[in-house]
């Protein structure tokens, strides 16, 4: 297993977190190594690389997108829950749907995790129609997306553990 005291050394955890920043846009701080050793261990263990730039030396090279993508799956953080921030969804609510009248609504749902945000969106929506039949008569669409390719197949299904529900989505 990966030891972060002996594979990862300062000149190596700053290539990582450039070619992170640059290949995916996140931001690692500079104390994060353990994460780094937490999270790409089993990788660095199973392509045989004993530090950390020789990680970042395969995948600068080309023809290198498994393993890009690999990295960048565990490199996120996939945190979420339903509704989540209650102020947008209060504006959603309050302010943008009442003043959506002829134009089609679409909505984007960046870094939509496990999907609980763009359904949590869906269902504002439902109950404000609800509310106010014949409004939003041009339409809505919600676009979910994520840089995490493994965590989009399980949004995609839409079915979640009483664990997950029970994490800010109500019994009704």
């Amino acid at each position: 297993m990966l030891s972060s005291t002996n594979a990862i050394t300062p000149n190596g955890y700053l290539r990582f977190r450039n070619f992170l920043q640059k290949a995916c846009g996140i931001s690692l701080s500079e104390n994060k190594q353990y994460l780094v050793a937490s999270r790409l261990g089993k990788t660095l263990e199973r392509e045989n690389f004993t530090k950390i730039e020789q990680l970042v030396d395969a995948l600068e090279r080309a023809g290198s997108a498994r393993l890009k993508e690999e990295v960048i799956n565990a490199m996120t953080t996939n945190e979420t829950l339903w509704f989540r921030d209650s102020h947008p969804f209060t504006i959603l609510k309050n302010k943008v749907l009442p003043e959506m009248t002829a134009r089609p609504l679409k909505i984007w749902s960046a870094a939509s995790s496990t999907g609980q945000e763009p359904y949590s969106i869906s269902m504002v929506i439902d109950e404000f129609k609800s509310l106010r039949p014949g409004v939003l008569k041009a339409g809505e669409r919600i676009v979910a997306t994520d840089i995490c390719t493994n965590i989009l197949q399980h949004a995609k299904q839409g079915e979640y553990d009483s664990l997950a529900i029970a994490r800010g989505l109500g019994a009704d």
